[in-house]
Order: C-alpha cells, then structure tokens, then sequence
C-alpha cells in the first residue's frame, strides 16, 4: 500500500510538475517534449493520480489521518521533485530499479 502511495504521488506530482508552464522544456528529450505538445492532458492525468492516491490514503488509513499523511507524502516527495528535476536527476532507469527495491522490500518485510 505504501509503495503504492507513493509511486501515484510521486507520477502525479512529477506530472503536474513538468507540464507548468514555469518549466523549460529545452534542455530536456523524450517525455519532455510530448509534455509540451499536450500540457493540459498531462495536468489532468496528474491530477487524477494525486486524487487516487488521495482516496486510497482516506480509504485505508481514516478521514483525519489519511489526509494528514498525504500531505506529509506530497510535500515530502514535491520537495524532491523541485530540488532534483532541475538538476536532471530524475531519469527513468533508476527511478524504476529505486521502485523495484521499494516494492521487494515492502513485500517481505510487510
């Protein structure tokens, strides 16, 4: 369920980020410049990832405590964000092995 969480708040966040307008897109290849092309449904598809993830913190967890730890989720992962992807740290291949670990962990010691 963690891991869950954060993936879709991770994906949603990191969305919405790359499809401001703030961004520049220039410097940047691949997934880059389709956002550019099509912002707005890049902004709803972020949107709608944050909003899951939202439901699903509120199913589990309790109205009070669910949101409280969203929160806690998304400033935390939103901070990340903001501080790596203009430094292009951010890269596909190991964002998905850092999932991976992430999943494989909570799997066995959960």
């Amino acid at each position: 369920m963690w891991s869950l969480l954060t993936i879709l708040i991770f994906v949603g966040f990191f969305l919405n980020y790359v499809a401001s307008m703030k961004m520049k897109l220039d410097s940047f290849i691949g997934l880059y410049k389709r956002v550019g092309q099509r912002r707005g449904s890049f902004k709803m598809v972020g949107l709608t990832f944050l909003i899951l993830a939202l439901a699903i913190c509120i199913n589990q967890l309790g109205y009070g405590s669910g949101v409280f730890i969203y929160f806690i989720l998304l400033m935390t992962l939103g901070s990340l964000i903001v501080l790596l992807a203009p430094l292009k740290l951010i890269r596909p291949i190991p964002i998905f092995i850092f999932i991976a670990l992430v999943i494989i962990t909570e799997i066995l010691f959960l």
